[in-house]
């Protein structure tokens, strides 16, 4: 989400509060990867009820459909229990899901990072830092 180098620079500044809350969901304090460069859902495409494909049951049953053809089927398989379609549109929603799941789960650690007073504590993270061997100095 951040370069390495800039994690604690970007954490002491949401701790010490100079970071607005609105600001922290933007694209300018996250990563371009998290936020989504599209936040528009995908068209919403009809899927078939039986083998779960994009199109409907009433034309997979005159013909099946082009994904199921691929695997040598004459008609339309019975999707099994779990089924996810892997057309272009279904892959853009759950990837669309994903990022704001990310993007509402930074928000989250954000917001409570800056309620916490003196985060991040600097002599924990000193502590850390100048470890060696797995013990510390």
């Amino acid at each position: 989400m951040f370069p390495e180098e800039e994690i604690l620079n970007r954490l002491h500044d949401v701790g010490n509060g100079d970071v607005p809350s609105s600001q922290i969901g933007s694209e300018s304090f996250v990563d371009r990867d998290v936020c989504g460069s599209d936040k528009s859902s995908p068209k919403n495409i009809s899927h078939c009820s039986h083998c779960g494909h994009p199109g409907s049951k009433k034309a997979h049953v005159k013909q099946p459909c082009e994904y199921c053809t691929v695997n040598f089927n004459n008609n339309c398989t019975q999707k099994p229990a779990g089924f996810k379609c892997e057309c272009s549109s279904c892959i853009m929603a759950r990837q669309i899901k994903e990022q704001k799941k990310q993007a509402n789960w930074l928000l989250s650690v954000c917001s409570k990072i800056s309620s916490e007073q003196k985060f991040p504590n600097d002599q924990i993270i000193d502590m850390y830092l100048n470890q060696t061997d797995g013990s510390t100095s």
